[in-house]
């Protein structure tokens, strides 16, 4: 196998607010895989760094470092070497992980989706990943939900627990019947924040709130969960709390599921079935990739969610002013999976912007 590394920039149409800071463009790297038959396999690697949980100097080392390790093997020798490389950038990982797959679903001639799990749905619905609370306008708002979106997400933490709590009692009064708020907090809130949120939003239609304390453990957790009825998800706190007690205890409704920080497809859906087990439900978000990466979270939630019971953050193409290939395409709130194998069908060329 021939293996190329491909560096890409892709600037934000308007600037991406986050509690950590303020984004204006997406770096990362294309990772292309040919086979000596003129087959390709596509991956993306896009470190959050912002999140401070991966250093894109350490990405890219570990990119390097598996180029080395995996050209000239066979397909099936590459996968496992991969799976037992240890201490490896999540985002290499998941980067190299998806462009073997590609080419093994291409020889399989199984959708990515399909590859991982057989009943995979053929469509996907996804929320419309918004902004900030307070900065988003009413005319804004009624478009995305006009476009046919159900869940509308918003970042808090970026103003104060007070203010946004204000414009979100002022969007709910706006909004049609069905249409609900999923909020998430980056860890920003002391526990006092939390409470007074959840004090103050309860009658609001919030369909969950992710990640809403800066220093969580299972305690502090369950300690929340004791003070709502608004279901609760993990994100960031999978990478730092224990799992499986965090699972068992019963605090959280949801586990959020990204490639890019968890180690890739296979590792999500290992924790997708473990929290299956315990009655959580999975909801599969990017982490801002490029169009490669988003068609890979779009089939693992088209795996991991067969019977469409809930919305994915999948919708965060449109947040770029270039990308390096066709996102996928949302209608009435939905993505169709494409019957097309392989990640190419995204257009992908690789000649993208950088």
């Amino acid at each position: 196998m021939k293996i190329r590394l491909l560096p890409y920039s892709l600037p934000f149409s308007t600037p991406w607010h986050t509690a950590q800071g303020v984004l204006h463009s997406r770096d990362g790297w294309l990772v292309k895989i040919s086979t000596a038959d003129g087959v390709t396999g596509w991956g993306d690697c896009a470190p959050p760094s912002w999140l401070g949980t991966e250093q894109v100097s350490a990405a890219d080392s570990d990119l390097q470092r598996l180029q080395r390790q995996l050209s000239g093997l066979d397909l099936l020798s590459a996968l496992e070497c991969l799976g037992s490389t240890e201490e490896i950038s999540s985002a290499a990982r998941f980067a190299f992980e998806t462009a073997l797959l590609d080419l093994l679903l291409q020889q399989q001639s199984l959708p990515l989706s399909r590859l991982l799990n057989l009943q995979a749905a053929p469509m996907v619905e996804v929320n419309a990943a918004v902004g900030t609370i307070t900065q988003l306008s009413d005319m804004q708002m009624m478009r995305v939900v006009d476009g046919g979106m159900k869940v509308l997400k918003f970042k808090a933490g970026v103003a104060g627990v007070h203010e946004e709590i204000i414009r979100l009692q002022q969007i709910a009064r706006l909004l049609p019947e069905g249409v609900r708020l999923r909020i998430d907090a980056n860890q920003a809130w002391t526990m006092d924040d939390a409470l007074f949120f959840f004090q103050g939003s309860e009658k609001l239609p919030i369909e969950s709130v992710e990640e809403p304390l800066r220093n969580p453990d299972v305690e502090a957790w369950r300690s929340l969960a004791k003070c709502t009825r608004i279901p609760l998800a993990a994100d960031e706190s999978l990478l730092t709390t224990d799992i499986e007690a965090l699972l068992e205890s019963g605090c959280i409704s949801r586990v959020v599921l990204k490639p890019t920080m968890l180690g890739g497809l296979r590792r999500c859906m290992d924790l997708h079935e473990k929290a299956a087990d315990a009655g959580v439900q999975s909801v599969v978000t990017t982490t801002l990739e490029s169009a490669v990466g988003v068609w890979a979270c779009v089939h693992l939630a088209a795996a991991v969610d067969p019977m469409q019971r809930i919305a994915h953050g999948l919708a965060t193409s449109s947040w770029f002013s270039e990308n390096v290939g066709k996102p996928p395409e949302i209608k009435n709130g939905k993505i169709l999976l494409p019957e097309k194998l392989g990640v190419t069908y995204s257009g992908c060329t690789g000649r993208g912007p950088g």
